[in-house]
């Protein structure tokens, strides 16, 4: 195992390494006014972060998914801001902690530490419409780059993190932060919610900003499965059809190296009971221990346990593959600016 250890670690800064000398070379390329990004300081940002051994999970989806209350299930606690109308207004990034605190950065360098609750009420959205929504957080929360949250979860070791983000259809500015934000994702938790399964929006976002980015490291967790009971007359046959739909749809994109990991990357589960399960809200503090029977129940330890595996049996790969797939992507759009130069 060390051996195999020493042997990605070399292989990881060879291709830091790569992506240094090829923000070099963009760098001293003259790139047209029309270039959304500059290449040259996102390479040597994501060869550093690669360097310290951050592996960053992106939660991505519609706003009241569910991403917030899953990730505060797989936290065991309600660390982040939820509401039914659009809450999480600013990236919010999990990392790893001996004691829970957060860290808010602001654009212009300053740094503000909160405890949980205190970063809960002063960052969860009090509108009770869209649009109000959307004008608060860009008076509130403009100035705010993003949130990091210090906790003591053993999945977070390591160098993960998972990064929270604003709801694809909240609001025009946090979606393109958000959409921003998936180049640097070595995996994606694409969170969708049985109420709406596989809206118009997530398809395309799939297929227009997800794809073309060559990831293939993405869970789909499927929250709010409990409302079918009250939204379907037979909710077994609309669970059944759900699949169905995901099989179809999803599939495609859970297939790796030629094998079918369908059953390893969709998760149907109940995000609020696996919460309730560790955490008694009645008196503000964790269930200890949890309710294995609820837990169990909600599906949220299926989803624990793939999620792990991943980041201990495939992560080295997956980072290598992004680093290959991010050198490959910006070369390509250096050589196609270069022959519309030439032309």
């Amino acid at each position: 195992m060390t051996v195999a250890l020493d042997e990605f670690i070399r292989r990881r800064a060879r291709g830091a390494d790569v992506l240094d000398a090829l923000s070099e070379v963009v760098e001293r390329t003259p790139l047209p006014a029309e270039v959304p990004t500059d290449p040259g300081p996102y390479l040597r940002s994501t060869a550093q972060r690669v360097r310290d051994g951050r592996f960053v999970v992106l939660l991505l989806g519609c706003f009241s998914s569910g991403k917030s209350t899953l990730l505060n299930a797989l936290l065991g606690q309600p660390v982040l801001p939820v509401k039914v109308n659009p809450c999480t207004a600013i990236l919010t990034e999990v990392t790893w902690a001996e004691t829970p605190a957060v860290d808010v950065r602001y654009r212009d360098g300053r740094v503000e530490r909160f405890g949980v609750d205190e970063f809960v009420h002063a960052f969860q959205l009090r509108t009770t419409s869209e649009a109000e929504a959307g004008a608060e957080a860009s008076d509130r929360f403009g100035d705010v780059d993003r949130a990091t949250v210090g906790y003591p979860l053993p999945l977070l070791r390591n160098g993960v993190v998972l990064l929270d983000s604003p709801g694809l259809d909240d609001d025009p500015v946090r979606t393109a932060r958000t959409l921003a934000s998936l180049p640097d994702a070595d995996a994606v938790i694409v969170v969708l919610s049985a109420n709406r399964f596989l809206t118009d929006l997530e398809r395309r976002t799939l297929r227009r900003d997800l794809l073309p980015l060559g990831l293939r490291n993405l869970f789909f967790p499927v929250t709010m499965v409990d409302l079918l009971a009250s939204l379907a007359d037979d909710p077994a046959a609309a669970r059944t059809d759900m699949v169905a739909r995901a099989r179809e749809f999803l599939g495609p994109l859970a297939h790796i190296d030629g094998q079918d990991r369908f059953a390893e990357r969709f998760f149907p589960l109940d995000a609020r009971s696996g919460l309730r399960a560790r955490w008694d809200r009645q008196v503000g503090a964790r269930r200890e221990p949890a309710d294995q029977t609820v837990l169990e129940a909600s599906g949220l330890p299926a989803f624990e346990r793939s999620l792990e595996r991943f980041l201990i049996e495939e992560r080295g790969r997956a980072q290598l593959t992004h680093l290959h797939l991010t050198a490959r992507r910006i070369r390509e759009e250096v050589r196609r600016f270069a022959e519309v130069d030439r032309a």
